[in-house]
């Protein structure tokens, strides 16, 4: 069994038989190779929307910290992790829309943010954190 882990989030992901292990939730994934999100660029462009590539798989820790002119994230269906600070200091983000209900999603995703409106599948993953976190939520159409 392929066993390849890195530091996510003090914790750790593996991937195992074509799963996602993180935090000892097991994630399935489409692709072979994980892709990970990591967008310093788009912090420099001063870009104001992002929709990350429906071939990535984890939006990677801290992969938009500091783009403080970002106001909305479209986040697709692959992506089931959103790491640790991965939002960490975006002032101005105030959407989030995430495709796939059952995203799990750090605890510190958003530090340092206003909270922003999310937006997925009422019932889900995704609606369970914005409740425990006291983010907004809002039923995707």
């Amino acid at each position: 069994m392929e066993n390849k882990a890195k530091e996510i989030d003090d914790k750790y992901i593996t991937k195992q038989n074509g799963k996602i292990v993180l935090e000892n939730k097991i994630i399935p994934f489409q692709k072979y190779d994980v892709e990970v999100a990591e967008y310093d660029s788009v912090c420099d462009k001063k870009v104001k929307s992002v929709k990350i590539p429906e071939e990535t798989n984890i939006i990677g820790l801290f992969a938009f910290s500091d783009c403080e002119e970002i106001e909305e994230i479209v986040v697709p269906e692959n992506v089931s992790a959103i790491c640790a600070c991965a939002f960490l200091n975006c002032a101005k983000l105030n959407t989030v829309f995430i495709k796939n209900p059952d995203t799990y999603i750090s605890n510190n995703a958003f530090k340092n943010c206003r909270k922003p409106t999310i937006y997925s599948l009422e019932e889900s993953e995704v609606a369970d954190f914005a409740e425990k976190h006291g983010f907004p939520f809002k039923k995707l159409q």
